[in-house]
């Protein structure tokens, strides 16, 4: 199927490290039995092992997990992606569920950023030069021309991020101008989703079954009467229970906000 799809030849061949002998090497020796070529791959890429909690994955110690057990916990395709690739391929990757709700917390966090840049009003002042995002886009790209060293990319978002005030709960107050230097800034941030590959997969994970959204909103309405009613007893006791659902709410001047999070 290699051969059909991709020719006697490939440019990148990857694999965990437990591959390399002997799988990958009795490979090598069949292909270029049958093909005669010199090579089978150019570059042979081996990534280190996948622990979790910092030991070796294994359904009797619950510490094995699917991605379809991930998306029922709550966690997002983003989330999972982010906390995957964040850790160097030459070093021992830890998932954790602390991990991976931090890496949801940072997806959430850039497209907010996304979305405020694409509504950026015209009339606002703008940045003398270029923003954080497109000052920051070369020692990204540098960080991933280094043997593909992502935690250093993703570092040098982040700090980028950090110029933004705009992007809290609240209404943002955009620090920089002109709706072109905006959009030079969002094109800067999806040139570095180009490698992530998270923004457009933060999509909410559908609830466990029986999750019901309009008892979920129904709860939400209870919590927020008894606020205003100064109830905080009830408001504290409906928060509980709707953090035991596994829905975290965030109270924002629009208004309660709530979401899903990984339990």
């Amino acid at each position: 199927m290699a051969r059909a799809l991709l020719g006697d030849e490939i440019d990148l061949h990857s694999g965990g490290e437990d591959n390399i002998f002997p799988h990958h090497e009795c490979e090598i020796a069949q292909t270029r039995s049958v093909t005669d070529c010199g090579c089978l791959s150019r570059v042979w890429m081996h990534v280190r092992h996948l622990m979790v909690n910092g030991a070796k994955m294994s359904k009797s110690a619950g510490t094995f997990f699917t991605v379809r057990d991930l998306l029922a916990k709550g966690a997002t395709p983003a989330a999972n992606r982010l906390e995957l690739i964040r850790t160097h391929y030459r070093a021992n990757a830890n998932f954790t569920l602390q991990g991976l709700r931090d890496c949801g917390r940072m997806v959430d966090r850039w497209c907010r950023l996304r979305d405020h840049l694409a509504d950026v009003p015209t009339e606002v002042q703008a940045f003398n030069g270029p923003g954080p995002l497109e000052s920051a886009l070369p020692a990204f790209t540098e960080a991933v021309a280094d043997d593909l060293n992502l935690a250093k990319a993703i570092g040098v978002l982040n700090e980028a991020f950090s110029a933004y005030a705009a992007c809290r709960e609240t209404p943002p107050q955009y620090p920089f101008a002109r709706a072109r230097t905006a959009a030079s800034e969002l094109a800067a941030l999806q040139r570095m989703d180009s490698v992530l590959g998270v923004l457009d997969r933060n999509v909410e994970p559908a609830g466990p079954a029986g999750d019901d959204e309009s008892e979920i909103n129904t709860l939400v309405a209870a919590r927020d009467q008894a606020r205003a009613d100064k109830d905080w007893v009830e408001a504290d006791r409906v928060r509980d229970a709707l953090l035991d659902k596994g829905i975290e709410l965030k109270d924002s001047a629009g208004g309660t906000i709530w979401r899903r999070i990984v339990q």
